[in-house]
C-alpha cells in the first residue's frame, strides 16, 4: 500500500486509507469479478489463503 500522491491532501486522504485497512475497519474483499479481472479462478485463490501469512489473512 501506498500513501502517496500529488498535493499534501491527496497524500493524507490516501494515509487514512491505509490505516483504515491496516486498522481493521477499513477495505473489503475482492468480488469475483474482480479477482478474475486479475486472471485468478477465485475458487484456486479461496483454496489457497490458508497458505498466506497470518499478517495477510
Amino acid at each position: 500500500m501506498t500513501a502517496q500522491g500529488k498535493t499534501r491532501d491527496v497524500a493524507l486522504d490516501n494515509l487514512d486509507a491505509v490505516f483504515e485497512t491496516v486498522k481493521g475497519d477499513g477495505g473489503r474483499s475482492p468480488t469475483d469479478e474482480e479477482i478474475r479481472d486479475l486472471g485468478v479462478d477465485p475458487e484456486v485463490a479461496r483454496s489457497q489463503s490458508d497458505d498466506l501469512p497470518d499478517v495477510l489473512q
